[in-house]
């Protein structure tokens, strides 16, 4: 099922195989790959694709463990996925106190 969401990731919302500013918030938070964020980020970063997609892999599988936890019925992987991709974007807190789940 991760892969899946990666693949989506990849699909729906693009790579970038460097840093960017964030649309909203500029370089105060430099942003890469499918939306990597945080202090090791620095503008002028560099990153191949199998950089990228661990990088996503490894959000992916966090972001899965907390959200998987607030899932009160059984869900199809294509559910999970959505489920998965909306709290990558808006956070696990908003998804987990939402009527979705």
């Amino acid at each position: 099922m991760l892969s899946a969401a990666a693949g989506f990731a990849v699909l729906n919302e693009g790579i970038v195989l460097k840093t960017y500013p964030d649309p909203a918030l500029g370089w105060k938070v430099p942003t890469a790959c499918a939306g990597d964020t945080g202090p090791h980020m620095q503008p002028g970063m560099v990153f191949s694709m199998q950089e990228c997609m661990s990088m996503l892999e490894a959000r992916h599988a966090k972001t899965w463990e907390r959200v998987s936890k607030c899932i009160t019925h059984e869900v199809t992987p294509p559910q999970a996925v959505s489920i998965l991709s909306l709290a990558d974007n808006v956070g696990v807190g908003p998804v987990c106190g939402s009527t979705l789940i």
